[in-house]
């Protein structure tokens, strides 16, 4: 029999009843003979059981399993999608419907890999954001630089880009998924969606771009993702050592720039620990970033990294920076503990104070 499912959606969902109606409302306005919805219960302990049985849904395929976590769910999904492209999206989400629809014509060719532009809710404040200015197309390698965030432009910038690899950003071909056995690390728990949307870039020539924005992120209501941010530097290091294991072997990934965006992010983990831990002694935020100073790759980042020489820095990046490589804990701990007062007795204007 002839497959004819062009798109499989997939929708991991734990405890996820209060956002139901509004996902049937969204799935009822894309469903089609072409498109399959795969929702997983991911062992929800509220009604999302019951209120799933009342889902009337063509070519939807509803699955229970124990609780084993977000990426346990998708793994799910993807072993049995049938479709030519799948779509990840989160119970807390919402598809853009007409973008979306006006979109579908993009499956119909051959693209290893298409990337979408998305809009953030944050503070009730709709912001659209553009994946690009590479035009119609990327290739794979500049791809996967701009997803790490390791070219020199990115690690100027002070923002820091944490959702670019988002799996509800692409539409990921089925048979590569499939044939390279690519599925989504189960035992990490923050960064798994941009080590598998690497993973599975190596396997693409060319990235198609779709300027469309096909989702609404929710970011008020992606509580799993900010519960996070006291342990960013846990979550962080455990993840960068499985993308530096990925990337060592792959030649055209300068290491160097791969330390450096290490480097950016202790600076980010370190912050994090003195602005937002406030319970926490002196002591247990000198140990933690004493333990963060202990692990190989950082030890590794600080010997090889050349970010301090980037003529792009602001002054009070440059120093906060040059501590991580080259001073103890204890002076880290102090110079990001009192850095606004530091940047005033060395006459730094306020302004370029953006750590």
């Amino acid at each position: 029999m002839k497959n004819n499912i062009i798109l499989s959606i997939i929708i991991p969902i734990y405890n996820g009843e209060k956002y139901l109606n509004n996902m049937y409302r969204v799935i009822k306005l894309i469903e089609s003979q072409d498109i399959e919805i795969i929702i997983i219960d991911d062992g929800s302990t509220d009604n999302t059981n019951q209120v799933l049985t009342n889902f009337h849904v063509r070519n939807c395929k509803i699955i229970y399993q124990d609780n084993g976590g977000v990426s346990a769910a998708r793994n799910r999904g993807i072993e049995i999608a049938k479709g030519k492209y799948i779509f990840f999206c989160d119970i807390d989400d919402e598809i853009l419907v007409n973008n979306f629809i006006n979109s579908k014509s993009l499956l119909f060719n051959n693209y290893d890999l298409i990337i979408s532009n998305y809009m953030m809710k944050k503070d009730n404040i709709e912001k659209c954001y553009i994946p690009n200015s590479y035009g119609e197309k990327i290739d794979s390698k500049t791809c996967i630089l701009k997803l790490i965030g390791i070219s020199e432009h990115d690690l100027s910038e002070q923002k820091f880009h944490n959702i670019t690899g988002a799996p509800w950003r692409f539409f990921f071909k089925t048979s590569i998924l499939k044939e390279y056995n690519i599925r989504f690390n189960e035992k990490l728990e923050y960064g798994e969606d941009l080590l598998f949307a690497i993973e599975v870039l190596t396997h693409c020539e060319f990235v198609k771009i779709n300027n469309k924005s096909i989702y609404l992120y929710n970011r008020e209501e992606n509580s799993m993702t900010v519960s996070k941010i006291k342990d960013y530097d846990q979550f962080f290091i455990k993840m960068a050592e499985q993308i530096f294991a990925f990337i060592n072997n792959i030649a055209y990934i300068d290491k160097t720039l791969f330390f450096n965006y290490v480097i950016k992010n202790i600076c980010k983990s370190i912050c994090l620990i003195v602005d937002y831990n406030n319970h926490d002694s002196f002591i247990k935020k000198y140990l933690r970033i004493k333990n963060i100073n202990k692990t190989s790759l950082v030890k590794l980042a600080c010997k090889n990294s050349n970010i301090i020489s980037y003529k792009s820095l602001s002054i009070s990046q440059r120093i906060l920076y040059f501590s991580i490589c080259f001073c103890p804990s204890i002076i880290q701990l102090l110079v990001f503990k009192f850095r606004s007062s530091l940047l005033r007795i060395l006459g730094i204007d306020k302004s370029d104070y953006n750590m």
